[in-house]
């Protein structure tokens, strides 16, 4: 069979007006939610409760912007291991910066150590799950440890959660040195707006970004809390579904929360998306058809595209002008679109976010393949309905 150049253009058409209608729809659902963003400070009173895990080199930097940006009435329970002696002093650490610039601040955190979980029981709602009765406030959220908010995100969350039950928000990362570390931010700035806004303009959300997470206190312990949900290991759907089932709406916001990333190699990278990748089957594989079919459209559509223009480029001079074109235009879009939802405090980068995007179908099907992910000290095999049990431990956290 004879390679025809068409093939590559129409590939590299589809994928720009895939990703057109994408971008189109993300600034829609921004310009729908941005008329309702409050200007003032928060409503109410907020426990965050923090998992702390040591080994990434941002942490303390995190954990000491957190508690210095998020507001007055937001209080923090950092939930931390027993044996974690670097995550100790980690947060020992932000905290004496934060006391030292303002002693007050020394009053609003709560370290508490637990031992490790049993097997077969999610890490970090077993955490969660202990951390939760020590919430005394209206409203509690959870924020990942390498995750930071400011009281401008407290104060839209609070906002949201009048016409819902739960506010997820955006993640975008800011990202240091390693080629890991490029690869994780070019993945998830150049993907999170285009997954996460369109899927919230169509309908209900389908699951919710655990890196910040903000519900009413009463509505969680209704619900049973963290504890109705360690059996699965994909915090972030189950605790999506718990609320779902129930009838509780769940609001995606549109701003970004930022994330910290530095120092990953390769190694740490596709340790990293594998999981995502092995979590993300599993909402695929327990949706509904019709949620399938645009997960499917969404998400798996545009990096075979891509493929076919890129190969199609090795062969013909004129697909390398129109890859050259559409690769310009998705950076366009993307950043522009990331500009905006960040408040221009996160970027696309060109290179990196392509590399990634074209790695996509390897991770898909590595998750296919091998349902088993290493999680912490943990290594754990993934059932197809999000329960896991736990293979074997290691002597190292990752």
């Amino acid at each position: 069979m004879t390679w025809s150049p068409w093939i590559g253009e129409w590939a590299l058409g589809g994928y720009a007006l895939l990703l057109g209608l994408k971008v189109a729809a993300a600034h829609l659902r921004i310009s729908q939610d941005s008329k309702r963003a409050p200007h003032g400070g928060s409503r109410g009173s907020v426990t965050v409760l923090q998992p702390i895990l040591g080994g990434d080199s941002t942490l303390e930097e995190c954990l000491l912007t957190n508690l210095m940006d998020a507001g007055a009435e937001v209080s923090f329970v950092w939930l931390l291991d027993e044996k974690d002696a670097t995550g100790q002093d980690a947060a020992m650490g932000a905290l004496e910066r934060a006391a030292g610039a303002d002693p007050s601040l020394r009053s609003r955190v709560r370290m508490i150590r637990y031992a490790e979980p049993p097997n077969d029981v999610n890490p970090k709602s077993f955490k969660l799950a202990q951390g939760l009765p020590l919430a005394d406030s209206e409203f509690v959220a959870v924020l990942d440890d390498d995750t930071t908010i400011d009281a401008a995100h407290v104060a839209r969350a609070l906002q949201a959660l009048e016409e819902a039950d739960l506010y997820t928000g955006l993640p975008a990362y800011r990202g240091g040195r390693g080629i890991g570390s490029r690869l994780i931010v070019g993945f998830v700035n150049a993907s999170s707006a285009v997954t996460y806004l369109p899927a919230a303009l169509a309908g209900p959300a389908v699951t919710l970004n655990g890196m910040f997470y903000v519900t009413r206190t009463r509505t969680l312990r209704a619900l049973g809390g963290f504890g109705a949900i360690t059996s699965k290991l994909c915090d972030d759907l189950a605790m999506a579904r718990l609320y779902q089932r129930s009838g509780h709406v769940i609001h995606q916001g549109w701003t970004t929360q930022i994330l910290r990333t530095d120092g990953l190699g390769v190694r740490a990278y596709w340790k990293k998306m594998h999981r995502w990748f092995v979590f993300m089957s599993v909402l695929v594989r327990t949706s509904t058809f019709p949620q399938r079919v645009a997960l499917g459209t969404v998400l798996s559509l545009g990096p075979p595209l891509l493929w076919v223009g890129v190969v199609g480029a090795t062969m013909e001079f004129a697909v390398t002008e129109t890859l050259a074109a559409t690769l310009v235009l998705r950076h366009l879009a993307l950043g522009t679109l990331l500009k905006r939802a960040s408040e221009g405090r996160a970027r696309v980068p060109v290179f990196a976010s392509v590399a990634a995007e074209l790695l996509l179908p390897l991770h898909a099907l590595h998750a296919l393949l091998v349902p088993r992910i290493q999680w912490r000290s943990r290594r754990m095999r993934v059932h197809r309905d999000g329960t896991f049990h736990t293979a074997g431990r290691t002597e190292r956290a990752h």
